[in-house]
């Protein structure tokens, strides 16, 4: 999972780190933890090339999709 905001984070670890994917089975539950991106800090090469340029991201869709978010969050609690 992608998160725009730092907050969505925390709330991801503390709701589902080792909650049942599936209710009622045990064997599905999920392991939760953030991403650690250090490796391609000291990467020495492997992709081969220059990193890609970031993609651009229309503001407006962005903000109703992080609206849209937020109030799912919100009937959640």
């Amino acid at each position: 999972m992608v998160f725009f905001k730092e907050d969505s984070v925390t709330l991801a670890l503390n709701l589902l780190d080792e909650a049942e994917l599936r209710l009622g089975q045990p064997q599905t539950v999920m392991k939760v933890s953030k991403a650690d991106f250090a490796h391609k800090a000291h990467s020495t090469g492997g992709g081969g090339g220059e990193p890609q340029p970031r993609k651009t991201m229309d503001k407006k869709k962005v903000t109703k999709r992080i609206g849209k978010m937020q109030k799912f969050v919100l009937l959640l609690h």
